[in-house]
């Protein structure tokens, strides 16, 4: 679905579109840090971004509830498509 938009975009605007095949790290650790900050979670390590799984790392500090983790997950991958495996 995603190329033929990028595909009809092309054709009304006539201007090349094209996707950068590597994801903007910088800003999805700056994604990642604004939901952490957030929820008000205390990070002892990380985020370590893992491009290869499209993962995050992060150690905390505190335990954090599975329901805490697959919410903020739901932002985090609507955001950037990237999903955090805490390690509590």
């Amino acid at each position: 679905r995603d190329i033929e938009e990028i595909q009809q975009l092309t054709k009304d605007t006539g201007y090349t579109l094209r996707i950068h095949p590597h994801p903007n790290q910088h800003k999805i650790l700056q994604i990642t840090m604004r939901l952490l900050r957030e929820v008000g979670w205390n990070v002892q390590k990380g985020p370590g971004i893992h491009v290869d799984r499209g993962e995050l790392t992060v150690k905390l500090a505190d335990s954090v509830d599975e329901s805490d983790i697959e919410a903020l997950n739901a932002k985090l991958e609507q955001e950037s498509g990237f999903r955090l495996v805490v390690d509590n």
